[in-house]
């Protein structure tokens, strides 16, 4: 066994092994091994196998600090950074519940921030790549806490319908539902004597509410056919005490569509690229899998058309282009008509057995078929010689008997 640990730069200096069974052993591994590695026979000058290698970075742990420059006396924000990362994700979750996020494919500093009323010890920052992750929760002493009001994030996609649910069990006053930064009331509910009177103001505050609203006998508030206009703060308040029993913060994202690709033109003899395109989205995230594992990535929060290109030596059926939101996904699985496929020695291998027991089974089943018509043949042969012996031994008895009576006749006369 000989290793060429010099080539081609020394990256491989002290860092390889090879055992019994001529597996490549790579130790300490770094970025710098990531790529193509491939095991040839030399002498048929067959290719035995190929993989590749992708290297991550460790990821540190986020840090979250206050955003003085957006925080106010009525809401908080908070910002998670992390420095000098790359193939790897930022989120902002409330419980499992994702609320944004952020991705990169190069090496960078980033940051993702978070606005609220207040905060609650559910939130938490995590950054993530293909393989793991690391989490930061959010102290609450960074802003003001929550103080018996419950905050709920609710996400949705267009067209929906959402339930904001309230329970009127022990309330016994007059309760407002109000939507946006304004307040204004949408909806309305006086409980009396337990019978509760629903008023709706569907008009309000521009109409986008038109058609689209209903109270149930328990209070809670149910938007139908739900559209981006929606997306905001909905508080439900008693009236009366001015007591807030409820905030609501809704999320709407736009129907994803499924993700178009296309051969690229920088694509040439020896490489190939292709394109992962997706037109007038927003929020969303664009990747390039091979298999589970990340390659790329691209997030875009305002609406605007993005693509993403993916160079290879060959392609193989694993690569899927994926765009996603929050809540939900589209995947395009990249057809290997669209550039030259990797030989797949395994593959030749495969087809050669499926022939050889083709053929072994062709062989047998032909052979069953001769067999099967030399038995007709001899089944024939034979019936043919037993038909010929009875019709001989018929006709003689045939003509003994003809004889006897002539003999009979015979002695008759005389």
């Amino acid at each position: 066994m000989r290793l060429y640990e010099e080539r081609p730069d020394g990256r491989f200096r002290d860092r390889l092994n090879l055992d019994q069974t001529g597996s490549l052993i790579i130790t300490n591994i770094t970025n710098t091994h990531s790529g193509l590695y491939q095991v040839i026979n030399t002498t048929s000058g067959k290719q035995l196998n190929i993989f590749n290698i992708t290297v991550y970075a460790r990821l540190s742990v986020p840090v979250i600090t206050r955003d003085s420059s957006s925080s106010s006396s009525s809401y908080c924000s908070v910002l998670c950074s992390v420095m000098n990362v790359s193939h790897a994700s930022l989120s902002w979750y409330k419980g499992k519940s994702l609320l944004s996020s952020i991705s990169v494919s190069e090496h960078s500093n980033i940051n993702i921030s978070l606005h609220l009323e207040c905060l609650d010890d559910s939130y938490t920052c995590v950054i993530n790549n293909p393989i793991t992750n690391q989490t930061q929760h959010l102290n609450t002493d960074v802003c003001h806490k929550c103080s018996g009001v419950f905050s709920e994030s609710v996400s949705v996609n267009e067209g929906d319908s959402v339930t904001l649910s309230v329970d009127l069990t022990e309330v016994k006053d007059k309760i407002s539902w109000k939507f946006g930064a304004q307040e204004v009331v949408i909806a309305e509910i006086n409980v009396v004597n337990n019978n509760i009177n629903k008023i709706l103001h569907k008009d309000r505050p521009d109409g986008r509410f038109r058609g689209r609203l209903k109270l149930d006998q328990t209070g809670s508030l149910i938007i139908t056919n739900i559209t981006n206009t929606h997306s905001g703060l909905y508080k439900v308040i008693n009236t009366t005490s001015g007591k807030q029993l409820n905030i609501f913060n809704i999320t709407v994202y736009a129907r994803l569509p499924v993700p178009v690709i296309s051969n690229s033109s920088s694509s040439s003899l020896s490489t190939c690229s292709v394109l992962c395109s997706v037109m007038n989205v927003s929020h969303v995230s664009l990747s390039w899998y091979k298999g589970k594992s990340l390659l790329s990535s691209i997030s875009v929060s305002e609406h605007s058309n993005i693509n993403i290109s993916l160079h290879l030596e060959c392609l193989d059926d694993s690569y899927t282009c994926v765009i996603n939101n929050p809540i939900t996904n589209q995947t395009q699985h990249l057809n290997t008509d669209v550039c030259h496929k990797c030989s797949d020695v395994s593959e030749e291998d495969h087809i050669c057995k499926c022939t050889f027991t083709e053929a072994v089974i062709r062989l047998v089943v032909s052979a069953l078929v001769g067999v099967a018509a030399v038995a007709v043949v001899v089944y024939d042969i034979r019936t043919r010689r037993d038909e010929q012996k009875k019709k001989r031994s018929y006709q003689k008895i045939r003509s003994d008997i003809e004889l006897n009576t002539l003999d009979s006749a015979e002695l008759g006369v005389v």
